[in-house]
């Protein structure tokens, strides 16, 4: 029961820089959005843009998660039970 926490937040962690690295890889990679020039057709924005938004999102949510879980892991009691994570 005690690694539960720690581990899920890894887990999460993992997740979230796996769906970062594939958004980095359609913005910026070979075959991605900045290297052919693809604009939204509706808002006239560069797709490279609003994948961005999501790189920096999910990169952010790996981040936390990674850090909070080593943190579990050095310590359980470094963390409230209760304190909201969102």
């Amino acid at each position: 029961q005690p690694w539960v926490r720690p581990v899920s937040l890894a887990v999460t962690g993992l997740f979230s820089a796996y769906v970062c690295a594939l958004l980095f890889e359609g913005a910026f990679g070979e075959k991605g959005s900045w290297a052919s020039g693809e604009v939204r057709p509706a808002t006239q924005i560069p797709t490279w843009v609003i994948l961005l938004a999501g790189v920096v999102s999910f990169g952010l949510i790996a981040l936390r998660s990674l850090l909070y879980s080593v943190a579990l892991f050095r310590d359980p009691q470094s963390l409230p039970e209760k304190e909201d994570l969102h």
